[in-house]
C-alpha cells in the first residue's frame, strides 16, 4: 500500500484553503494536546499539593492534639503551681504569725530573765549578807569556844580548888572532930567546976 497524503485522505483538493484548515486543525490538536499535557501536569501538581497539604494538615492536627495535651498539662501544672504558691503564702503567713508570737514570747522571757536576774542579785546580796552573818557567827562561835575552853579550864581549876577545899574541909573536919572528941574526953575526965 502506498502512502497517501493528508489531502487524499480528507478528500480535499491540494492547495489553498483546505490546507490551511488542516494546518489550523493540527495546530488546534497540538494546542489541545499541549493544553491536555499542561492540564495533566497541573492536575498532578495539584494532586501532589493536595497530598502534601493533607499530610501537612494531618501533621498539624497531630501537633494540635499534642499542643492541646501540652496546654492541658501546662494548665494542670499552673494550677498545681498556683496551689503550691497559695500554700506557700499561707505557710509564710503562718510563719510570720509564729514569728510574731515567738517574738512576743521572747520579749516576755527577756522580761522574766531580767526579773530573775534582779531576784538573783537580791538573793546573792542576801547570801553575801548571810555569809557575812555566818562569818560573824563563826567568829562569835570561835570566841565562844575560846570562852568555853577558858570556862572549862576555869571550871576544872575551880573543881580542883573545890576538891582541894573539900580535902581541906575534910582535914579540918577531922581535926575539929578530933579536937571535939579530945575536948569531950577532957571534959569527961576533968571535974566540972561547980557554980
Amino acid at each position: 500500500m502506498a502512502m497517501q497524503s493528508d489531502s487524499e485522505l480528507t478528500g480535499a483538493p491540494r492547495g489553498g484553503i483546505p490546507g490551511l484548515l488542516v494546518f489550523w486543525l493540527w495546530l488546534l490538536v497540538v494546542a489541545f494536546g499541549a493544553l491536555a499535557i499542561f492540564s495533566g501536569y497541573t492536575a498532578l501538581s495539584k494532586n501532589q499539593l493536595y497530598w502534601e497539604s493533607e499530610l501537612a494538615r494531618q501533621t498539624l492536627e497531630k501537633d494540635k492534639v499534642r499542643l492541646e495535651a501540652n496546654v492541658a498539662d501546662l494548665k494542670l501544672q499552673l494550677d498545681q503551681v498556683n496551689k503550691a504558691q497559695q500554700e506557700t503564702a499561707s505557710a509564710l503567713k503562718q510563719s510570720r504569725a509564729n514569728t510574731e508570737t515567738a517574738s512576743a514570747k521572747i520579749t516576755d522571757l527577756q522580761g522574766q530573765v531580767s526579773d530573775l536576774q534582779a531576784k538573783t542579785e537580791t538573793q546573792e546580796n542576801k547570801l553575801a549578807a548571810a555569809q557575812d552573818d555566818a562569818n560573824g557567827l563563826e567568829s562569835k562561835l570561835a570566841a565562844a569556844e575560846v570562852d568555853a575552853k577558858q570556862a572549862a579550864a576555869g571550871k576544872a581549876a575551880a573543881e580542883q580548888e573545890v576538891e582541894t577545899l573539900k580535902r581541906q574541909l575534910a582535914d579540918t573536919q577531922k581535926k575539929l572532930d578530933t579536937a571535939l572528941a579530945a575536948q569531950s574526953v577532957q571534959q569527961t575526965e576533968s571535974p566540972s567546976p561547980v557554980p
